[in-house]
């Protein structure tokens, strides 16, 4: 990738390239971003505290043939991927170690920074076993905190918040001031879900809180973390919402300054040739000749919660009917979720099991690789909402089945993307029955499905509207100044 005109002004202003930090990585959100930025000009690096999730490595985004993975939560990347070798500029390990080697990375001391690093990979490699305690305690924090005590109110006072920074910052292995001295080594912190609570502990400015789901509940819980959250993404100079329906919920915390924009996505193809092999084994593997790709996690529940809910079960309710019609058709689900075993017993209930073939997590190219192999993909049928997921299928040219509700997303996109757009059980039976039916339309949806991915959610709009948003930022604070501003209503003495 070339660098970007926008990239390009900022190195003219200052020198050198624009330096950002991005923390969390929920998702590879943040490395894909960092990724994506550092080849476009800019200087990036990531801090991925406490969190070894396969869906918070690099090696999930760029590796392919990975053996298997016995825990996704500490994956042996050393078994599973023994050739992969990982950017310096991510930094993933508990909170105070990772932030440490990019204090020393930043400070010029190759050697401290060569030697930090070295402790990095030796703790990735122990916590894969849960051998130490102190993997443990990462792990734990990985999985998230709720701990309180619960407080009356939303808005706690300046005493309030120093007693739940400090807190929550023993819990999870950092203090302040540690943050502070990595931290001061950017121009921008762009901070990830619930680690927005990293650059507002720290007083770091500008700071800029980006959620992937998350403010539909987590700032509203009476708990420290919720708490904390909620006054983070307040206090941020700008706010990103990735997931259209969390207008209500920015308008709810009063967010003064928040924009949507998309995803970034593994915008990266498996080879033709894999992806005819892998349509050939499914279609032998389900004696099918029309394939449906259901990769969203497994989470249904009869209170249909928003946060979680997927509405698998309607989506096997349908497919129930759906081989009834079409007896030559099969589905490929993905083992994950806290609702697979409810599914894999309706599945049961319902005589499809040799219908449904269950797969582990896959990488990013091996999803799409399952996608492509399929004739439908299936997302989710409850929110009315998209994610990830959708604009991979649509960037790959795999017809989607989808809830999207259109209210949702008049305030941040022109037109929805062209899907079925389906909810209960016999719409999605229609649908199904069509697809199958008229392979040219099928294919028309997918051409137009790839035509709205290049105008709306390309990582060429991501990468020039990221752009526009760090400008926007540093127009609080400029960049190459020393020091920063605490933002509104921090607290000093954490």
């Amino acid at each position: 990738m070339t660098e970007a005109h926008w990239a390009g002004e900022w190195r003219r202003r200052l020198g050198r390239p624009l330096r950002v930090l991005h923390v969390g990585n929920v998702a590879n959100n943040a490395y894909l971003n960092a990724r994506m930025l550092n080849d476009a000009g800019l200087d990036c690096d990531v801090l991925c505290p406490g969190n070894y999730h396969i869906m918070a490595s690099p090696e999930w985004e760029e590796l392919d043939d990975l053996r298997v993975i016995v825990d996704p939560d500490r994956p042996d990347w050393d078994a599973a991927a023994p050739r992969a070798v990982r950017p310096r500029w991510f930094s993933q390990g508990p909170a105070h170690a990772a932030a440490a080697y990019l204090a020393a990375k930043r400070g010029g001391s190759r050697w401290r920074a060569a030697t930090r690093w070295r402790a990095l990979e030796l703790r990735r490699r122990l916590s894969s076993g849960q051998r130490w305690r102190w993997a443990r305690r990462a792990h734990a924090a990985s999985r998230g905190w709720r701990a309180s005590p619960v407080r009356d109110g939303t808005s706690p006072g300046p005493s309030d918040l120093t007693l739940d920074i400090v807190s929550y910052g023993r819990h999870h292995g950092w203090t302040s001031q540690q943050l502070r001295d990595v931290f001061t080594c950017y121009d921008v912190i762009h901070g990830y879900g619930a680690e927005a609570i990293l650059p507002y502990a720290a007083g770091a400015r500008p700071y800029i809180a980006w959620e992937h789901g998350t403010l539909r509940q987590l700032p509203f819980e009476r708990s420290t973390e919720g708490r904390l959250t909620a006054e983070a993404y307040r206090a941020a100079d700008q706010v990103v919402i990735t997931n259209a329906d969390n207008r209500s919920a920015a308008e709810r915390l009063g967010i003064a300054r928040y924009r949507f924009m998309p995803h970034p996505i593994n915008e990266s193809r498996p080879s033709p040739e894999s992806v005819t092999a892998l349509r050939e084994q499914l279609r032998r593997r389900l004696d099918a000749d029309f394939l449906l790709f259901h990769p969203s996690r497994q989470h249904w529940h009869p209170e249909r919660p928003d946060h979680l809910e997927k509405g698998n079960d309607r989506l096997i309710a349908a497919l129930a009917q759906f081989f009834e019609v079409r007896p030559g058709a099969g589905a490929i689900f993905v083992e994950w979720g806290d609702s697979v075993e409810e599914s894999r017993a309706l599945i049961g209930r319902l005589g499809l099991d040799r219908r449904i073939a269950w797969i582990p997590p896959q990488t990013g190219l091996s999803m799409a690789r399952h996608m492509l192999a399929c004739d439908v993909m299936a997302d989710q049928f409850h929110l009315g909402a998209f994610g990830s997921t959708l604009p991979r299928a649509l960037f790959l040219g795999c017809p989607s089945m989808i809830h999207l509700d259109a209210a949702v997303h008049r305030w941040c996109l022109p037109e929805l993307p062209p899907v079925m757009n389906v909810r209960e059980p016999a719409e999605m039976v229609a649908a199904l029955q069509r697809a199958a039916a008229d392979r040219a339309w099928l294919a028309g949806l997918a051409e137009r499905g790839r035509r709205w991915y290049e105008s709306y959610h390309s990582n060429a709009v991501v990468l020039s509207q990221l752009g526009a948003l760090y400008a926007d930022a540093v127009a609080v604070t400029p960049p190459g100044l020393d020091g920063r501003q605490s933002p509104p209503g921090h607290v000093s003495g954490a």
